[in-house]
């Protein structure tokens, strides 16, 4: 982050080119952009879900334990 805040401050600027800009499909960049976010989305929203039950039951344990009563839930 250091080297990043670093470029952020100054004033050089880095040009980025398209390799084979003659051959370079638009749609097909968009769509593996996409399916990209996709995979991403998908895979954060696994990892929830498997923190999600996990906390459920480290809750679960607690309140047992230590007598603690269950927050309203919205």
């Amino acid at each position: 982050m250091d080297l990043i805040n670093s470029y952020r401050k100054s004033d050089t600027i880095i040009k980025a080119n398209i390799l084979n800009l003659a051959s370079f499909d638009r749609v097909e960049a968009a769509n593996m952009v996409m399916f990209y976010k996709a995979m991403l989305v998908a895979s954060r929203t696994l990892q929830m879900k498997d923190y999600i039950t996990a906390n459920t039951k480290l809750l679960r344990v607690l309140r047992e334990k230590y007598n603690l009563e269950k927050e309203h839930e919205n």
